[in-house]
């Protein structure tokens, strides 16, 4: 009978042949005395990323790294959803594992130890479902600074309340791990596809079931010169508008027990877009994209693009 893998590491890609290979081999050098697939969604990509994911898949020859290998005939992408999404859903459908770690194929792991250091943490402890770290920012194959993570020196442990009331996660989606809870808790990722980001939701969901912790060290790297933005194909009311929808969705998948944080998010949310639109300003819709950059998933170069090309 085939070992079930104890982790189910999820990668998404789509024309990453300049970075793929380096994704897989991070997870490749993971050192790690249990079972883990490798399941790697590609989005019918059109250059060479597919032949390298072969290449180094039939290279592999360590019996407790196994792949599943899920090419897309056809692109999944669909203007009313996040790029990627769909891909993504239909990887997590696949994931076996207890646990579920993931990382986009334009990132990758520097720490060879992460997946044993994070498996052990959430095995220590059973009342806290997702684990991550701190992340170095790559921008043109060189390490950048960013003050904002800078600034995060020490640990962070959170619960479903302090996510909401920082709404911002301290933790990026290629340095997480977390419990695959969610054929036990019936989840359906219907309307998971519709949200306008998907680390927001899911981390939102998983602090429901347990508290949420960060390693205070560097164990990824996200490559932020990869054009994968929400605002490439969707304007700023229909970015505040699906974001509305989606904390609809935490607040009703939460009984409402946030209702005050959440209803006290949307209302900021309404009450900019309302006066933005009153005051057609470039500057005061730059001002309100930076301070809200995170919470949109919004680069630099985003909120600047979008300031640009607002209709007055």
């Amino acid at each position: 009978m085939e070992e079930l893998p104890l982790v189910s590491v999820v990668v998404i890609t789509y024309n990453h042949e300049k970075h793929i290979a380096k994704c897989i081999k991070g997870i490749l050098v993971q050192e790690i005395d249990f079972q883990i697939e490798i399941i790697i969604g590609d989005d019918c990509s059109t250059d060479g990323n597919q032949k390298i994911i072969e290449s180094l898949v039939a290279e592999n020859n360590d019996p407790k790294k196994s792949f599943r290998l899920l090419f897309h005939p056809e692109n999944l992408s669909d203007p009313r959803f996040l790029p990627g999404k769909l891909n993504f859903v239909a990887c997590m459908k696949l994931a076996r594992g207890q646990f579920i770690a993931l990382c986009d194929g334009d990132d990758y792991w520097i720490d060879s130890n992460k997946l044993k250091k994070q498996v052990n943490f959430l095995n220590q402890h059973p009342n806290y479902s997702l684990c991550g770290s701190k992340w170095r920012i790559e921008k043109n194959d060189a390490i950048i600074n960013d003050e904002l993570l800078e600034k995060q020196s020490e640990e962070v442990e959170l619960d479903s309340s302090e996510f909401l009331s920082t709404y911002f996660s301290p933790i990026h989606t290629s340095t997480v791990l977390f419990r695959n809870i969610f054929s036990d808790i019936g989840f359906s990722w219907k309307e998971f596809k519709y949200f306008p980001v998907g680390d927001i939701p899911l981390f939102f969901i998983l602090s429901i079931y347990g508290r949420v912790y960060r390693f205070n060290e560097y164990m990824s790297v996200y490559n932020k010169g990869i054009e994968r933005s929400i605002t490439k194909s969707r304007s700023l009311s229909t970015i505040c508008n699906d974001l509305l929808s989606m904390l609809d969705f935490m607040n009703d998948y939460s009984e409402l027990k946030f209702k005050k944080l959440i209803l006290a998010e949307q209302r900021f949310i309404r009450e900019h877009v309302k006066y933005e639109e009153k005051k057609s300003n470039r500057l005061s819709v730059f001002l309100f994209l930076l301070r809200n950059r995170i919470r949109l998933s919004l680069t630099i170069r985003d909120v600047i693009y979008l300031t640009r090309h607002y209709r007055e």
